[in-house]
């Protein structure tokens, strides 16, 4: 994530314009300049991937999402965005779930409104066949164990692992 910043750093800073003090008043509107990583998976027939910054706002124009105010996020590789390009359209949040890969996060049809149950289950078919995986996130089991009583046998036998 460090060479990622790095290399925003590096692309937008000009150092003969007032506007930047700090690498946290980056203007999102410089984001033209930060490259993206590519998406995680290819387009298909239904799902279009959001693969640079201009794309993320005029789908978050278009949708009335806030898609530009994620950009940074997709930047550093936390999330990854695409659409489902049937109707209705819905914008669909991919999470990196490092080291397992980019897992089927919430989606949202214009407005932020709900999507229906069935229209869910259709597209994320349509993404496991993309690659994507519709797994929870590893990281719910473990948060759940750590809250537990259990916490202390957990820890025991964490410790009695050997990495060969």
């Amino acid at each position: 994530m460090s060479q990622l910043y790095s290399v925003a750093i590096e692309k937008i800073y000009q150092p003969e314009e007032v506007f930047f003090s700090a690498p946290f008043d980056i203007d999102p509107s410089l984001f033209g300049r930060l490259p993206l990583p590519g998406p995680p998976a290819e387009d298909s027939d239904k799902i279009t991937f959001l693969k640079t910054d201009e794309e993320m706002r005029l789908a978050g124009k278009r949708l009335g999402n806030c898609l530009d105010d994620m950009i940074f996020d997709v930047a550093n590789g936390e999330r990854y965005y695409c659409v489902w390009t049937g109707t209705p359209e819905v914008v669909i949040e991919l999470f990196n779930d490092a080291p397992t890969g980019f897992k089927i996060g919430p989606m949202k049809l214009a407005r932020n409104k709900e999507v229906p149950e069935h229209l869910l289950r259709e597209i994320a078919n349509e993404l496991v066949l993309l690659g994507i995986k519709d797994l929870p996130s590893w990281r719910l089991p473990l948060t759940d164990l750590l809250r537990s009583p259990h916490v202390d046998d957990a820890k025991a036998y964490w410790a009695g692992l050997r990495v060969a």
